[in-house]
């Protein structure tokens, strides 16, 4: 019983950690001198504030 308690548990946490540990992937697009490398240095320091 506790056995199957414990692989549940690891179950879920694995689940719950995948989740957080995933990488998140953001498409700048736009022609040249649209802001793309303005717009991704903000966004680098808002996700910098964030994960803080």
């Amino acid at each position: 019983m506790f056995s199957r308690l414990m692989r549940g548990l690891q179950a879920i946490l694995f689940r719950r950690l995948s989740v957080i540990m995933k990488p998140k992937v953001i498409f700048v697009l736009g022609g040249p001198g649209a802001g793309k490398g303005t717009q991704c240095s903000k966004i680098v320091e808002v996700r910098k504030e964030k994960n803080q």
